[in-house]
């Protein structure tokens, strides 16, 4: 698992690079979302700042700027319809190793 996960953080530096990640908090939202993924949870706005401690308006506007960009996607929680589930997109991810 922890190969995975390091595979995983060089593979997220190069989407920075090439993804023209503004911030470092950026960086670790996406970070912090991709692990989750990765453990087979399913990351909420709410997760993330739990798990970086940034305030939710500050976590809910950088990762709809990462959306924008196409490095998430929001998908309808199916439990509770007020959350939504963030999603890496992997193909961006793949995309961004082939440049890197």
């Amino acid at each position: 698992m922890k190969k995975r996960v390091d595979d995983s953080i060089i593979t997220a530096l190069r989407v920075m690079r090439h993804s023209g990640f503004e911030l470092l908090s950026e960086a670790t939202v996406f970070f912090e979302v991709l692990r989750e993924q990765q453990a087979g949870r399913r990351p909420t706005v709410g997760d993330v700042v739990r798990l970086t401690g940034f305030p939710f308006s500050t976590t809910s506007r950088l990762c709809w700027n990462l959306h924008e960009r196409g490095l998430f996607a929001y998908e309808a929680d199916p439990k509770d319809r007020r959350h939504k589930i963030l999603r890496a997109i992997e193909e961006k991810l793949a995309a961004a190793e082939k440049v890197a």
